[in-house]
């Protein structure tokens, strides 16, 4: 298989740009093997980056590009130079400034400005970083008349007039555009070229007609030549090519070359007739293409000759460009594509949805969906364009491209995507995963309409699926088709859900079963469709009812629970009476392998929202191993990114770790899609954890572009809040303000508290650090934390919640800023409790060290250092991660001062020193001998621990342990290895001298 995409050569040894963007766009396109002199316009250039602005604007055909071009290649300018060929897709904003950026960091790796949909905070972010840039940079903006969206021109109107004077701009475009150039002139920061300076001479037509017709021109021919055609590049060159073997380029030409019109009837009969019949063949029906690949054009025409005719074609110069080093993608002049279509359409109108069928199946060979899809639609073959978007549609939802789905699904009538099963199916799913849950609705609600009008559904096949939802009783089928009456049917789903009641994970099983979607779903909805679209469709039907309780931030997490494990027993085929608790895996006979794995992640997840830590690890592993070998890269690694939530959440950061890479490391075999979003996420956070700042940020910048695509809405907003803590740590105050606001305005539409009380929290500690209190009140005021202290919401222990806590631990630091330490103390103590009661030792650890600042700030040192060592000890050969420093402003000055005091109980390693030395300075690195021995044990040793220790203290062996105290050696091994850990050592020599210690000290 041919190489379909390819990088362009880099300039000056620059790194490559994002591989999600065209590299393509990223460079000139290939120089013609013959250049059209043009001496005098390329000094202007060399004279005109000296300004802000090189302006050139000149009719199509006149050679703005291969101007630009040939300056790039030749100039001797000592600048940087980034280039950015403009298409009709970039008036997208956030399209535009991902591609102005990755342009700019193909030749300045250190630009570390990113892209987002908003054209204002866009420029912003891009200004910033210009002025940032400690070196001379032109960009060049090849056909900027394609942006025609007014705010994104107003935009770059205003990034050119702010930019900063070691940044210049060359912009080519065949109209004048919209653009501030008065000032600019008056400023004398403005070169223009038009097409009066692009035009050739006769001295530039006598060059140019040596080096296409190998003879000299005549005085007379040149004269002639430059009279008819007025020095207009493309039609000079037209007439040079056209001319061939005359003898006279005035009898080539035939006629004057005036408007459009002209030209097009010129190049169809000077140009098109003049080929051989096998290459004008080839060039008509070639164009129904974009761009040409010798083998596409072989799938067009039913040839082998594709490569050598497009070779042939470029030798030729017939308005044909290589738009890669390696010669294999091309494509034609537009004015010329423009000519070949229209001879398309009139010489071989009949071919046409043939060729776009033919152009479809290809790409779709080649994995190039999009293209795919565009020509099977243009091919007016609705069955094919069915069954391909059917066939790229499961390709996106395994790689997460759910939006990519989405679009495609949107071109379909609404009756197409609801009589095909298999895009109704994914276009549901697509739409929740997406969180459109309105839309979802509507959508089911269609289909199920479309089910009113059902066929009779055979016996078996009625009594299979009723089996599954109702629990195995056929009784309750009427006799005119799959109708499960309401009453009848709720109540033998009620006996499938007394399991649940049992394990008290529901309260009201009937208020469940009788309460909406679920009893629509359940009770008698689902009925047999065309083409079998009941059978199919009611997994997904499931998934809406199970899932849609999840999205309420603020409702009961349980009853989602429930839901799930209602949707996992409907798609088993367990009886009533087996149980479902939150581990259950599905059965051995999943009919849908995507439903089952994806019911298991978001029971993972609501795991993880309820603090059940092992259970969702168990849960995610168990997905994992459902979806594993099943090719679906987005749910597998979404369940990598859960289980190294619960590694971090326990205090396992190695492991947590650990998984991230490998996630990563796999992901980035592919594209940068979701699936690389969100293990990029999750690496860039473990990065920042380990102070590996530069890393975490651009991997940040990088993902930022492409979380509009994710589905998982925690890689948005923890992208966003780790970019706006790495921005504080560097003193970039204002840009980590920006970021926060702009993710607040996100999360307040779409009604996301949890996360919302995350950047109350981040707001009030920048502004502690900024030292700016006045601000930090205006937050406290805006999020309510004061009437939430009055209510008493943290006045004692409930079970924990993260916008509980996170809100909790705001109001802590305000307290501390007022003075009130008691307050803030007993808010803290409270939240750690909450924190300790379910295991959450990430949390835990964290809050403790804000009570040892907290201890430090109202003067009591020795309980700020106690506080600061139960951190340490929960953290165990870990220490503290970089968040707790960062969401503990003054923590430094805590350890530090421990260190030097030698109060610290736990002797911090030289490795964790050296990687955390920009916060704890040199004289906070701590020697192991610097570090008091502990006079007791930083956790309480349990009994059959203190047993163990006094057996250990003796020199017995593991299993002269297990005998002296009845325990099995296996449960020996483990209260050893916790024994070890208390004590802080990592060999038994180790352990059997502090077990003597210990025991000498009547311990």
């Amino acid at each position: 298989m041919p190489s379909l995409r390819s990088a362009p050569d880099r300039r000056d040894g620059s790194g490559e740009p994002s591989s999600h963007l065209l590299p393509t766009k990223l460079s000139p396109p290939r120089t013609a093997s013959v250049l059209v002199p043009c001496g005098p316009a390329l000094r202007r250039i060399d004279q005109g980056v000296g300004g802000k602005l090189v302006l050139v604007t000149a009719p199509l055909g006149s050679g703005k590009t291969t101007l630009l071009t040939q300056w790039y290649r030749e100039t001797r300018v000592p600048h940087v130079l980034a280039w950015l060929s403009l298409d009709e897709q970039d008036n997208a904003p956030e399209r535009f400034f991902a591609y102005l950026v990755g342009a700019i960091r193909r030749v300045a790796p250190d630009f570390d400005a990113y892209s987002t949909s908003e054209a204002g905070h866009a420029t912003s972010v891009v200004l910033r970083s210009l002025w940032n840039l400690g070196r001379e940079l032109v960009v060049v903006l090849d056909d900027f008349h394609v942006l025609r969206e007014r705010s994104l021109v107003r935009a770059f109107s205003y990034l050119l007039d702010h930019s900063p004077p070691h940044v210049h701009w060359v912009v080519s475009s065949r109209n004048i555009p919209e653009l501030d150039l008065a000032k600019l002139k008056l400023t004398e920061q403005l070169v223009t070229l038009d097409g009066r300076d692009l035009n050739l001479d006769s001295e530039a037509i006598r060059e140019l007609g040596l080096r296409l017709c190998g003879a000299a021109l005549t005085p007379e021919d040149v004269e002639s030549l430059r009279s008819r055609t007025e020095g207009w590049v493309a039609g000079v060159k037209l007439a040079l090519l056209s001319a061939g073997e005359h003898a006279s380029v005035s009898d080539a030409l035939g006629k004057a070359i005036g408007s459009n019109h002209d030209v097009a009837r010129y190049l169809a009969d000077a140009v098109l007739r003049e080929q051989p019949e096998e290459v004008r063949e080839f060039l008509v029906l070639s164009s129904v293409v974009e761009q040409l690949h010798g083998d596409l054009c072989n799938a067009l025409l039913g040839t082998t000759r594709g490569p050598a005719l497009l070779g042939q074609l470029e030798r030729s110069q017939l308005f044909i460009q290589a738009l890669d080093a390696e010669r294999q993608w091309y494509r034609y002049h537009p004015l010329f594509l423009e000519v070949l279509r229209a001879q398309l359409a009139c010489d071989h109108g009949d071919r046409v949805p043939g060729l776009h069928r033919a152009a479809s199946a290809w790409f779709a060979e080649h994995q190039m969906r999009d293209e795919a899809l565009m020509h099977a639609f243009a091919s007016g073959d609705r069955a094919w364009c069915l069954t391909l978007t059917a066939r790229c549609m499961e390709a996106w939802m395994r790689e997460g491209e759910l939006a990519s789905v989405l679009h495609w699904t949107a071109k379909l009538t609404p009756a197409e995507v609801i009589r095909s099963p298999a895009i109704c199916v994914g276009h549901i799913a697509c739409l929740i995963l997406s969180r459109r849950f309105a839309h979802a609705t509507a959508a089911l609600q269609d289909a199920q309409h479309h089910l009113e009008t059902a066929y009779e559904v055979p016996a078996p096949e009625r009594e299979r699926l009723t089996k599954r939802l109702v629990g195995g009783d056929a009784r309750h089928l009427r006799d005119d088709g799959l109708h499960v009456r309401a009453g009848d049917g709720a109540g033998a789903l009620a006996l499938r859900l007394e399991p649940l009641g049992r394990a008290r994970l529901v309260d009201d099983v009937d208020g469940l079963v009788r309460q909406e979607p679920v009893i629509d779903v359940l009770g008698g909805q689902l009925r047999r469709g065309a083409d079998g679209l009941g059978l199919v469709l009611h997994p997904v039907v499931l998934l809406v009812a199970a899932l849609q309780p999840l999205q309420d931030e603020d409702g009961v997490l349980d009853g989602g629970l429930a839901h799930l494990t209602l949707l996992q027993a409907v798609l088993s085929d367990s009886a009533p009476d087996s149980g479902m608790d939150l581990d259950a895996s599905p059965g051995a006979e999943e009919p849908d392998v995507f439903v089952a794995g994806a019911v298991l992640a978001a029971k993972a997840y609501q795991a993880l929202r309820m603090n059940r830590f092992d259970a969702m690890r168990r849960l995610a592993l168990s997905a994992r191993e459902t979806l594993q070998g099943h090719n679906n890269p987005f749910l597998v690694g979404y369940t990598d990114v859960l289980v190294a939530l619960a590694d971090r959440a326990q205090g396992n950061m190695k492991d947590a770790a650990a998984r991230c890479e490998e996630a990563f490391e796999r992901a980035s075999l592919g594209r940068r899609n979701p699936v690389w979003a969100n293990a990029a996420t999750a690496l860039a956070n473990a990065r920042y954890e380990q102070n590996r700042l530069d890393e975490a940020e651009a991997l940040c910048v990088e993902v930022l572009p492409l979380l509009p695509q994710a589905s998982v809405f925690e890689t948005f907003a923890i992208a966003y809040l780790m970019l706006a803590r790495i921005k504080t740590v560097r003193g970039k105050y204002a840009e980590a303000y920006r970021l926060l606001d702009y993710l607040h305005g996100v999360l307040e539409c779409g009604h996301q508290t949890r996360f919302l009380a995350h950047v109350c929290g981040e707001k009030i500690r920048l502004y502690l650090v900024e030292q700016a209190p006045a601000r930090m009140r205006v937050v406290a005021q805006e999020f309510g934390l004061g009437e939430r202290m009055r209510r008493g919401e943290w006045s004692e222990k409930r079970f924990y919640d993260e916008t509980w806590e996170r809100l909790g631990l705001a109001q802590a630091w305000v307290m501390m800023v007022r003075g009130r330490h008691d307050k803030a103390h007993a808010i803290l103590e409270t939240l750690r409790a909450s924190a300790h009661e379910v295991g959450y030792v990430s949390r835990e650890t964290a809050l403790l060290a804000a009570i040892a600042v907290c201890h430090w700030r109202a003067g009591d040192a020795m309980a700020a250092f106690a506080a600061l060592n139960r951190g340490f000890a929960l953290a165990r050969r870990f220490g503290f991660g970089r968040s707790v420093f960062d969401e503990t402003p003054g923590l430094q000055e805590v350890v530090i001062a421990a260190a030097r005091q030698r109060k610290l109980s736990y002797a911090l390693p030289d490795r964790y020193t050296t990687r955390y030395q920009d916060l704890l300075s040199a004289g906070a690195r701590v020697p192991r001998e610097f570090a008091a021995p502990p006079s007791a044990p930083l956790e309480p040793l349990t009994e059959r621990e203190l047993q163990m220790l006094k057996l250990l203290a003796q020199g017995l062996s593991n299993q002269e342990i297990s005998e002296r105290s009845n325990v099995a050696l296996s449960t020996t091994k483990w209260h050893l290895r916790n024994v070890f850990a208390k004590l802080d050592v990592t060999t038994r020599t180790a352990a059997i001298v502090k077990a003597q210690e210990r025991l000498q000290r009547n311990l």
